[in-house]
């Protein structure tokens, strides 16, 4: 039992060495990838205290000021400094650092400085890649920040130190030549600026004069191979346009409520594929800001991102001819209401053709609340029932501009109303009002009635109904108020179905009714047939025997000529006997 306990206890403590060692090995090397997020604002690190309950958390982390290096020489010593703070202490400043391509960083403490910089040095042997990535970072104890990750490229052989020009005009690069001074140069390199080939002239190993290619504008990098060692400088040369520019325009003044166009203007010496252009609004006077392309120009797209506080980003993509003066585009805004009037300015905070700043030139806009409202519809003749609102359809309000009027249609939003009677209402617009009134109708004291009866009331079986001449109207409070009533519903009313029918009358809630008679041509005494009975009473209304009532006549009008004739009689009686009328007596 005793050895079976002293084998567990061994077992137990060769385990924990085995994790011990396993550990060491991968805190020697960091295979941390390069990506900021891997390194978070703030961390937990187990070697330190945490501090009292009765204290707040740090949760500010270190702050890095750092000037970024962009070019070196391979087996040459690099110093890195930053100035690194923090509102408690900075316990640990570290550079971090590999080979472009490579999976391993490797991390080297910075040191303190007299001055209250950090500094470390790579020595020479270090830095053997021709590509190197660094970041740095710093910690307090209980946060950690991470700055961006910098490119470093490493001359080997040839190197660059100074350019006598570094920006140069498009219109002029043909013609301009400019002095590179360095190490390494000899009489067969070559030499490319923006990926095409320059000539030069050698003058020593350490001086050479370059003749610029035509390019467009934009930003150049400049190569320098001598079959073996290569010398690169990114964006080296600026070809800019000096007659480039952007420039926003617009109407000498606007007015609260109306919709604008703010014409955009590009313009550059030759085509561009790429411009950013910032705009800085004001977003209490400019809303609903959109861009819009005009239709000439097809080749290109446009993003157009609208911030909160007025930032308008546009970015033109795709074949961009600026060579004529004409707005690529407008900014559409809605302009908001302004208590009195006021100059707004529109400002260009940035305008780059192909990453190259151009001139640019932003306008004042005058904004005004000098404007007068008139409602066009006449609501006073406006009639709705308790708990109804007016029918607001086809109403419009004409704006004046000082003197520039614009009709537009009101809105559901512009109405404000009172139910209590009479009932009263106003249209606000940009707070300008217009009151208007309209007649409440009460329900318990309302009737439909007939004021005027239809033309027709009598129908042939299979005669569609025809109120031509029926007026309602509303009767309130017994005559005191009287409303018209249009688009009615109608039932009751069967055109196969003979004798005295009752037609229903609806508006809302309220209806009326009216009786119309539906009978069969030729059956003059209405049982639905038509028999000799029929034919002896046509017989004695024509010999003037009898006298018909108003229906009896126009079911005994057989031919519809207006009167009771002979011809009449003829055509029932060959119905009867089933003869033609030219047989009959």
């Amino acid at each position: 039992m005793k050895n079976r306990s002293r084998k567990f206890v061994s077992l137990l403590l060769s385990l924990c060495l085995l994790i011990s060692m396993r550990c060491a090995v991968f805190a020697q090397e960091d295979t941390t990838a390069p990506d900021n997020s891997q390194f978070p604002e703030a961390s937990d690190p187990s070697d330190i205290t945490p501090p009292d309950s009765g204290t707040l958390p740090d949760t500010t982390p270190p702050q890095i000021s750092h000037a970024a290096i962009a070019y070196g020489k391979v087996e040459q010593p690099m110093v890195f400094q930053a100035t690194i703070t923090d509102d408690t202490t900075v316990v640990l400043a570290e550079l971090v650092y590999r080979a472009v391509g490579s999976y391993s960083w490797q991390r080297v403490p910075m040191e303190l400085q007299e001055d209250g910089s950090y500094m470390v040095q790579l020595p020479g042997e270090a830095m053997t890649m021709k590509w190197l990535e660094y970041f740095l970072e710093a910690s307090d104890g209980a946060n950690v920040h991470t700055s961006q990750v910098y490119t470093v490229i490493l001359d080997e052989g040839i190197s660059i130190s100074y350019f006598s020009e570094d920006t140069v005009s498009i219109q002029d690069a043909a013609i301009t030549s400019i002095s590179v001074v360095g190490e390494g140069f000899t009489e067969d390199m070559v030499v490319t600026v923006g990926a095409m080939e320059a000539s030069y002239i050698y003058l020593s190993e350490t001086e050479i004069c370059i003749t610029l290619p035509a390019l467009g504008i934009g930003k150049a990098d400049v190569v320098i191979t001598d079959g073996t060692n290569t010398c690169t400088r990114l964006q080296a040369i600026t070809y800019e346009d000096p007659s480039a520019f952007v420039k926003v325009t617009s109407p000498s003044k606007v007015y609260i409520g109306q919709t604008i166009g703010i014409p955009v203007y590009l313009q550059a010496f030759a085509p561009v594929s790429d411009a950013t252009v910032q705009l800085q609004l004001d977003p209490a006077c400019f809303t609903d800001v959109q861009f819009v392309m005009t239709s000439e120009n097809v080749g290109m797209s446009v993003s157009c991102d609208v911030r909160a506080d007025g930032l308008v980003t546009l970015h033109f993509l795709g074949n961009i001819d600026l060579g004529e003066e004409l707005p690529v585009g407008y900014l559409t805004t809605s302009i908001a209401y302004v208590e009195q009037e006021t100059v707004v300015p529109v400002t260009i905070t940035q305008a780059h053709f192909q990453d190259v700043s151009v001139t640019a030139t932003g306008c004042n806009i005058t904004v005004s609340n000098q404007i007068s409202i008139q409602l066009l519809h006449n609501p006073d003749l406006e009639y709705v029932f308790e708990g109804e609102l007016p029918d607001f359809s086809g109403w419009e309000l004409e704006i004046d501009y000082e003197g520039v009027s614009q009709r537009i249609p009101v809105t559901e939003d512009m109405i404000t109303i009172s139910q209590e009677i009479p009932g009263a209402g106003k249209v606000t617009y940009f707070h300008k009002e217009v009151p208007f009134t309209f007649q409440i109708i009460e329900r318990e004291h309302t009737k439909l009635q007939i004021l005027q009866m239809p033309q027709k009331l009598h129908y042939i079986v299979g005669q569609e109904l025809d109120l031509t001449g029926l007026l309602l109207e509303l009767n309130y409070k017994d005559g005191l108020a009287v409303m018209p009533v249009d688009g009615f519903n109608v039932s009751g009313y069967d055109p196969a179905k003979q004798g005295t029918q009752t037609v229903t009358l609806s508006y809302k809630d309220f209806t009326a009714e009216l009786e119309v008679q539906v009978f069969i041509r030729g059956d003059i005494n209405m049982d639905g047939k038509i028999t000799l009975l029929d034919m002896v009473n046509v017989k004695s209304y024509v010999l003037g025997m009898a006298e018909p009532t108003e229906l009896a006549a126009l079911s005994a009008d057989y031919n519809e000529d207006g009167k009771i004739s002979i011809l009449d009689y003829v055509q029932i009686k060959a119905l009867i006997l089933g003869i033609s009328g030219d047989d009959s007596e």
